[in-house]
């Protein structure tokens, strides 16, 4: 009869122990953390797909991770073998006289995130129709080069007294580069289209308020 007793036991304190058990399988999303501005956690995707870039790209803008969002990039420093360009709305030509390069792109997306006289502010991107859909530039190139629709993207700055956005349309091409590590996709060339009227609240704006 005792060791009946203690059996019970066992079988009961087991089944209060399974119930109070989170599943060990189930994602608990609400504990998972982000990583802080600048994170080098593991959440960047390996440049292997041009999807993947895109991902990270949105990533290293909302974490203010400067080296990661260069990383995107084609530089022929890193061995690429082409660099990377930057065309900007049609209404902003005047401004952009010369080549924007990589130095440019580097600078005004640190002057957002490392404002000299104020905080860092927060930032918030997005896809808000869908994601980028690629097809290849010629029937030939989808191996080697790709190039995006003509897709929205919206820019959120938030500082301690003032809330900006940016919206616009945006269409990059993408190469897979035979020389840098891993044959990584590298966005070569980004051109940005202002919304209707809409040309100081472009990326093209943003990006020449930083330079």
């Amino acid at each position: 009869m005792m060791r009946n007793f203690k059996r019970n036991i066992i079988i009961s304190l087991s089944g209060i122990y399974l119930l109070a058990c989170t599943n060990p399988f189930t994602t608990r999303e609400n504990q998972v953390e982000k990583p802080g501005s600048g994170s080098d956690s593991g959440i960047y995707l390996e440049p292997t797909q041009p999807e993947n870039i895109l991902i990270n790209l949105s990533r290293a803008i909302e974490q203010k991770n400067i080296s990661k969002y260069m990383e995107n990039f084609a530089d022929p420093a890193r061995g690429a073998e082409i660099s990377f360009r930057f065309v900007g709305d049609a209404a902003f030509q005047d401004q952009l006289i010369g080549r924007w390069n990589l130095t440019d792109e580097e600078t005004w997306f640190r002057n957002l995130v490392l404002p000299e006289d104020k905080p860092s502010p927060v930032i918030r991107f997005s896809y808000p129709d869908s994601l980028p859909v690629f097809q290849p530039i010629n029937s030939l190139a989808f191996e080697d080069s790709v190039e995006t629709n003509l897709f929205r993207y919206r820019f959120t700055v938030e500082t301690t007294d003032s809330v900006a956005q940016y919206e616009g349309f945006a269409r990059m091409r993408l190469f897979r580069s035979q020389q840098s590590a891993r044959e990584a996709w590298l966005i070569y060339y980004w051109q940005d289209i202002a919304l209707q009227d809409q040309a100081q609240n472009s990326w093209t704006a943003l990006k020449i308020r930083n330079r």
